[in-house]
């Protein structure tokens, strides 16, 4: 029977037992990151059959980890695992019979991935001048007096309006309230937190939501004890 190199190489793999180390992407999996937006990068982790997807998500963590340094970070993933088609092996032989073919399966192989998205957070640095400086919140544009800032809750983008506009911000589904350079968000888990409003399309891409006007007017009525 002919072993192709591909077979030979699989076999040997699995023999040596060896899981995905932590490295760059290479044949055998591993890591690899891409910037998709401003502040926003995207990592990839992928392992052969004898990796665990936890190990995987330490894989994660660690280059998130890295990235970031001194930094923390906000992240979101997902995880799963593929498996590798199966292997079709056929032996044909002679006998007294006739010629026999025998046809044998070998089932394929899971291999697990992780893949998320991660935004450093703006924690100035004690230790280092330089690196406090690098990592301190962005400060949102300057407006003139008579206009107010507000932002597209769909995409993230700062503008400004008017304060006659401003003054229907509580109507509007579209844009909200920036004050001190803030915007009122939701994470992907449903807890309430403040976004600095130059990071708030990093925030959407991370699957932020970010309360509009009108939205924010609906908590106050409710919380006030007024019915809808």
């Amino acid at each position: 029977m002919k072993t192709t190199w591909m077979g030979a190489v699989v076999v040997a793999g699995f023999a040596s037992g060896c899981a995905t180390p932590y490295q760059r992407m290479g044949i055998a999996g591993g890591y690899r990151d891409t910037e998709v937006a401003p502040g926003v990068i995207r990592i990839e982790v992928r392992g052969n059959a004898m990796t665990s997807v936890d190990t995987l998500v330490s894989y994660f963590h660690r280059r998130a980890g890295e990235i970031c340094a001194p930094r923390e970070y906000d992240f979101r993933l997902g995880l799963g695992a593929t498996r590798d088609p199966s292997t079709f092996t056929a032996t044909e032989r002679n006998s007294f019979m006739g010629k026999q073919v025998t046809v044998t399966e070998q089932p394929g192989y899971s291999k697990g991935w992780v893949t998320g998205l991660i935004a450093c957070m703006a924690t100035p640095d004690k230790a280092s001048t330089a690196v406090a400086a690098q990592t301190s919140p962005v400060a949102p544009p300057e407006v003139p007096a008579d206009r107010v800032l507000a932002i597209d809750v769909e995409t993230g983008e700062l503008g400004s309006v008017s304060e006659a506009s401003a003054a229907r911000l509580s109507e509007s589904r579209k844009l909200a309230p920036v004050t001190d350079g803030k915007v009122i968000a939701l994470t992907p888990e449903g807890a309430r937190v403040k976004v600095d409003a130059v990071k708030a399309e990093a925030a959407l891409t991370l699957g932020y939501h970010i309360l509009s006007g009108a939205e924010l007017a609906a908590e106050q009525r409710a919380a006030m004890g007024q019915v809808e």
